[in-house]
Parts: C-alpha cells; sequence; structure tokens
C-alpha cells in the first residue's frame, strides 16, 4: 500500500535488462520522463493538489542538481 515502494519496485525490471552503463541511463531518463509526465497529468486532473506537487516536482530537480 506504500506508492514509493510500488514505483521502485516497477523500475526493477527496467533497470535488469540493462547491458550497458549507456543504455541503462538512457532507460533510467526515459523512465523518470514518464513517471514525471504521468505525475503532472494526474495532477492536473486534481486542480487543488496540483501545486503541491509541481512544488514538490521543482524542489526535487533542485535538489537534484545541487547535489551533483
Amino acid at each position: 500500500n506504500n506508492p514509493t515502494f510500488v514505483m521502485v519496485l516497477g523500475m526493477c525490471p527496467t533497470l535488469a535488462v540493462t547491458t550497458s552503463a549507456f543504455n541503462g541511463l538512457g532507460m533510467g531518463v526515459s523512465v523518470i520522463f514518464v513517471l514525471l509526465c504521468s505525475s503532472l497529468l494526474v495532477s492536473m486532473l486534481i486542480p487543488r493538489s496540483f501545486w503541491t506537487v509541481l512544488l514538490a516536482v521543482i524542489l526535487i530537480l533542485l535538489g537534484w542538481l545541487l547535489s551533483k
């Protein structure tokens, strides 16, 4: 019943079939893109939580960029 756990488990088959680091990076980026787009689409369907999710996405992206 934990959505984060389910999302991480859903990524395991995607990461398991990669044969090189370059392919793994490409697959990882595409999975993140699909998850981001689907989350934003669902957020737009529920207007009240859209701004909350958008803020969370911005903070996650900023944290990821600043950690590099």
